[in-house]
């Protein structure tokens, strides 16, 4: 059985920024880590605000995170990078995405990376373009960089068409043959279409155009997290939240053998029959796939809660519900048959708002740990989960306080 080890406690400092902007590079300083088990913080400059963190991996096999930093005074978001250093337990000194500043922070639709197998970085992120149809509307923009993030590419929009009225709630994997797949929710409908969004799908190549963009479903939940990765065995994994006319709002899940060429008919992964009117704004995480895919989401079909459930031989086992009070959850695998899964938790004895931020661990499709990984006495929101080398997971979320917003991270093992 795997139980979670803590070694040492530690106080927590501030973190402020929100991030969303993309070409030049600047630097704060090294951020040092310190004893496993920490609740650590990255350090903020004054009248900044970090928040809606993300990881993704480098070339290397190296945790790279970015994130939104928020200039109060200029009420301006930029987009933010850093390599976790694991010998230092830390990240290294922040890189600035100058392209990004101005763009949309959301922690459902952050800013995020993709690095390719050649390590040239993409960074994503949406500006808000609103118009008389849809104030709600904006676009996604790409720069890229071939000398490790210190030079950028002047920003692009993804999609070009002139009938594309709004895109978010993107995603983006590297895939089997080192490209990178992208996908998104898009305001296009498609004939005979009545009722919410499209799901599409584009890849870089030789020009990084995203110029081989496709429909791979319609009737999607407008504004719900998207996820997209890739499995050791270079197996595409798409899951979303989709809807129907009465409003039902259930996950379901595609993959493709062939890097996105061709993806499977859109399967249910849970039957739970959540009619809801408005949207969740919530997805679905999943973790492993060359033997077991597990996946985490939130629903309010049956009991409410988050669960979890897992993919093998291609159907999905039954759900089971890991907290009735949990939100936002985020998964990863380590080992064969365990996952750890970090979410929100909000006391229904508290009476104002705050979130704690838990991690479980589950093993055979039974959770058998869990842990609390945030201080008392915060708000905290939208933790992310990254596996290590050696048995760690590397965890990090937003702290909330009044007028501030912090990044905190700790670094957890794993033993059996």
């Amino acid at each position: 059985m795997s139980t979670f080890t803590e070694k040492g406690k530690m106080g927590i400092s501030t973190l402020n920024s929100l991030l969303f902007s993309l070409i030049m590079i600047t630097s704060i300083g090294v951020v040092h880590g310190q004893d496993l088990g920490a609740i650590l913080e990255i350090p903020t400059q004054e009248g900044k605000q970090y928040l809606d963190p993300y990881f993704s991996l480098d070339e290397l096999g190296n945790t790279i995170i970015c994130f939104t930093e928020y200039d109060v005074e200029k009420d301006e978001n930029v987009m933010c990078l850093s390599k976790y250093v694991s010998i230092e337990k830390g990240f290294q000194s922040i890189q600035y995405i100058e392209e990004s500043r101005g763009m949309q922070a959301h922690a459902e639709s952050m800013s995020k990376i993709g690095i390719k197998s050649d390590g040239t970085i993409i960074a994503l992120f949406r500006i808000k373009e609103s118009n008389p149809n849809n104030r709600f509307a904006g676009s996604l923009y790409f720069v890229k960089s071939s000398d490790q993030g210190k030079t950028w590419t002047t920003k692009e929009k993804l999609v070009q068409d002139p009938a594309a009225q709004s895109q978010s709630f993107f995603d983006i994997a590297r895939l089997g043959n080192g490209e990178l797949g992208i996908v998104w929710l898009d305001s296009r409908k498609v004939e005979n279409q009545t009722f919410g969004s499209c799901l599409y799908f584009g890849t870089t190549g030789g020009t990084i155009d995203f110029s081989n963009q496709k429909v791979i479903v319609s009737g999607t939940c407008q504004c719900c997290r998207t996820d997209i990765q890739v499995s050791q065995d270079n197996k595409v994994h798409v899951a979303l939240r989709m809807m129907n006319e009465e409003n039902i709002r259930d996950m379901y899940y595609m993959s493709s053998l062939n890097d996105g060429l061709i993806f499977s008919e859109k399967v249910n992964i849970s039957p739970d029959q959540w009619k809801v009117g408005g949207c969740p704004h919530t997805g679905p995480s999943m973790a492993g796939g060359e033997d077991k895919l597990g996946v985490a989401w939130y629903t309010m079909g049956g009991s409410p809660g988050v669960y979890f459930c897992y993919n093998e031989s291609g159907s999905f086992s039954p759900r089971i519900l890991i907290e009735e009070h949990g939100a936002h959850p985020q998964l990863v695998k380590s080992g064969a048959d365990s996952y750890g899964l970090v979410y929100e938790l909000t006391s229904p004895e508290t009476k104002e708002f705050d979130r704690e931020i838990s991690l479980s661990w589950i093993q055979k499709g039974k959770e058998i740990n869990r842990l609390k990984i945030s201080q008392g006495n915060s708000d905290n929101s939208h933790p992310v989960i990254a596996s290590l080398s050696d048995g760690k997971v590397l965890i990090a979320w937003s702290e909330i306080g009044e007028s501030v917003s912090r990044l905190k991270y700790r670094i957890m093992e794993i033993s059996n």
